[in-house]
């Protein structure tokens, strides 16, 4: 009897040590945040931080994430619209994309999105370089920027996080009939 209760104890252990504490990732991502990108980007950093916070999106996928998976967030910023746009996905598995707005419309179809799949690849690889030479060679408006987060997580709770913004760019003869993958 002592066997199996210990047994019960250490599976219910050992199933939550890695339980990640996702309103404390939220508020890194949004102190990463605010160190790359404007002062005026502020209030829709915290627009975002109150959406990953209060709608608990990322909640619904925490079975699907593991150590070591690194989640990707694209987050639409725009100087002079109060729009939200979020795209969200764990690198490699296509079947984990979404995306959302601030009225939490949320769509999982992988070909629906405000970011181009050339765009949603490059921030995939977290291609720093390419993504720079695109935002300067095919910006798409004045204003229009784009924040890319990528979590990686580890061991302990423990995670990385990186962001970069960038103007939002496309370029119609690529991005209109692009068909590779974003994974």
């Amino acid at each position: 009897m002592v066997r199996h209760i210990l047994l019960l104890v250490s599976i219910c252990i050992s199933c939550n040590i890695y339980a990640y504490d996702w309103f404390n990732i939220a508020d890194s991502i949004a102190i990463c945040q605010k160190k790359v990108s404007p002062s005026w980007c502020n209030y829709d950093i915290n627009r975002y931080i109150s959406l990953r916070k209060n709608q608990h999106v990322i909640d619904n996928y925490a079975q699907q994430i593991n150590i070591g998976d690194t989640i990707i967030f694209m987050e639409h910023f725009s100087a002079y619209k109060d729009e939200l746009y979020v795209s969200f996905w764990i690198k490699g598995n296509p079947d984990s994309y979404l995306t959302y707005d601030k009225y939490l419309n949320i769509n999982k179809d992988i070909g629906y999105g405000y970011f181009s799949f050339y765009s949603r690849m490059l921030c995939n690889r977290w291609d720093v370089s390419s993504i720079r030479k695109e935002e300067y060679e095919h910006p798409i408006q004045k204003g229009v920027y784009v924040m890319a987060t990528r979590v990686i997580l580890k061991k302990s709770n423990s995670y990385n996080i990186e962001c970069i913004f960038f103007k939002c760019f496309y370029y119609p003869v690529r991005d209109d009939n692009y068909i590779g993958s974003i994974f």
